[in-house]
């Protein structure tokens, strides 16, 4: 079975969601969930664009800037542009 793009979309927004909001203990957690909700973020707006722009290009996933880890330790990184983070 292939999912539609829709299916696509909730399923990537139920992860995001999965991954919630908490902080994680140590920094090692911390930053993985905090490069969970950046990428699933970042595949959740491509695949939106690339829709609106009726392609199947989603170079813009590709073409996002990287938070340096630094930032992402003890908390101080608050992703972009989802959910407030």
């Amino acid at each position: 079975m292939k999912l539609s793009d829709n299916q696509v979309g909730d399923r990537l927004h139920a992860a995001l969601e999965a991954v919630g909001t908490e902080e994680g203990e140590a920094i090692r957690g911390n930053t993985a969930l905090a490069a969970a909700r950046q990428t699933l973020s970042l595949l959740e707006q491509g695949r939106l664009i690339a829709a609106e722009r009726n392609s199947d290009d989603v170079s813009v996933v590709m073409s996002q800037p990287i938070v340096p880890p630094s930032e992402y330790g003890r908390g101080g990184y608050r992703g972009g542009g989802y959910g407030g983070w």
